[in-house]
């Protein structure tokens, strides 16, 4: 007696990571187009916003030092949508 191997489904290819056209992109000076130029001004005014808004509203401690850092993170990632996606 013979028992069938279990049928495996198919799974998709895997998806492939980051590309050389990937790091080239991100890794390159991307010159702002003049569209963008008031859109990156607009953006660093409201995170610096943000910024003030966390002063005023929260103590000074290690907690509000870690959310400075992910404030500036996102920052740089938000400009990163742009200038790279664009």
């Amino acid at each position: 007696m013979s028992a069938e191997a279990p049928s495996v489904p198919h799974l998709p290819p895997p998806q492939k990571g980051v590309t050389n056209e990937d790091l080239n992109n991100w890794f390159v000076y991307h010159k702002p187009k003049p569209d963008q130029v008031e859109r990156y001004e607009y953006l660093r005014r409201e995170f610096k916003h943000l910024a003030f808004v966390i002063i005023d509203n929260t103590v000074s401690c290690a907690d509000q030092t870690a959310a400075f850092r992910l404030l500036r993170e996102c920052a740089m990632a938000v400009n990163q949508t742009v200038a790279c996606n664009e």
